[in-house]
């Protein structure tokens, strides 16, 4: 089966042909979720203990920090240790 999304198409036969596979997207997918609902579930407890505007304002600061902290110092590594593999791909 293959479904097309702007004039590409996606082959979903390992979905089918592997149990491997489906087992590996399905504990992505509620892996994903879970940490979404994660990051909506902590603020809004916090002011359910709370009733601080403030306190949410601070619990989402400290989420944000480390999110952009290690986002910039991961992307530093992988370009300093992998900069040569796009090119030797092509």
């Amino acid at each position: 089966m293959r479904l097309r999304s702007g004039g590409r198409s996606l082959d979903l036969r390992p979905l089918k042909t592997s149990r491997d596979y489906r087992l590996l997207w399905l504990g992505s997918g509620i892996s994903f979720i879970g940490s979404r609902l994660t990051f909506v579930a902590i603020p809004f407890q916090v002011y359910k203990i709370t009733g601080s505007t403030l306190a949410v304002g601070i619990t989402a600061l400290f989420e944000l920090i480390p999110l952009l902290f290690l986002s910039l110092v991961g992307g530093a590594i992988a370009g300093a240790a992998f900069c040569d593999a796009p090119l030797a791909a092509a």
